[in-house]
């Protein structure tokens, strides 16, 4: 239910939010226990190139180890995001920054066996799922919505300090360990920061 602004009725986005999150915890769920084959929701660049556009999306759906961290991140950056950014930012950072970022990664896979036929073999093949692109968008989306609205040095400072900090503790609790497809979410992080630039923000510059 939209207001007259066009902009979703009061209590309407958080209840959007939960459900998305309940659509991803199902999905994960059903996942985990076999009722849906991985290799049906999760995307790589074989698949891709074999046509399989929808993958974009659906290995956005479902959550990878660690899984707790996984959607406890996305659900709190999401209610934070739509907070602070407003619904529109929120949509838009996440389709863009699942879709474009991992089109992007994959860019760089297939420019770097251009020139080397055999790197990266074990990328081409690997499912490639999970929600970290989106919560790195809507981190991204969060971080812009602050830069913009604060002039203080060390409120920038905390931002940036901030930022990077979430990336290395999720490094961290993932077990370490990095990949060319890993890029990623640093796309992702800036198609956030984008989004805001894009599309006005919801709270005004003293909230945020």
């Amino acid at each position: 239910m939209l207001s007259s602004s066009g902009v979703p009725a009061k209590g309407v986005g958080p209840v959007a939010v939960l459900t998305l999150v309940a659509v991803v915890c199902s999905l994960t769920a059903l996942q985990r226990v076999g009722a849906i084959p991985l290799s049906s929701l999760a995307a790589s660049p074989r698949e891709l190139a074999d046509g399989r556009v929808w993958l974009l999306f659906s290995s956005g759906a479902i959550a990878a180890d660690p899984l707790l961290w996984s959607l406890f991140s996305f659900c709190g950056l999401a209610l934070l995001a739509l907070r602070l950014c407003g619904w529109p930012i929120l949509v838009l950072a996440a389709l863009v920054g699942q879709t474009v970022s991992t089109l992007l990664g994959y860019s760089i896979l297939g420019l770097a066996r251009l020139v080397d036929s055999d790197a990266f073999q074990r990328l081409v093949s690997a499912p490639d799922y999970g929600v970290s692109a989106v919560s790195a968008a809507w981190l991204g989306a969060i971080a812009a919505v602050g830069w913009r609205a604060r002039n203080e040095s060390g409120i920038k400072a905390a931002i940036v300090v901030g930022s990077v900090a979430a990336g290395c503790l999720a490094w961290f609790v993932r077990g370490g360990g990095l990949d060319v497809l890993d890029s990623e979410h640093a796309f992702a992080f800036a198609i956030g920061v984008t989004a805001v630039a894009a599309l006005p923000a919801r709270r005004s510059v003293k909230d945020a």
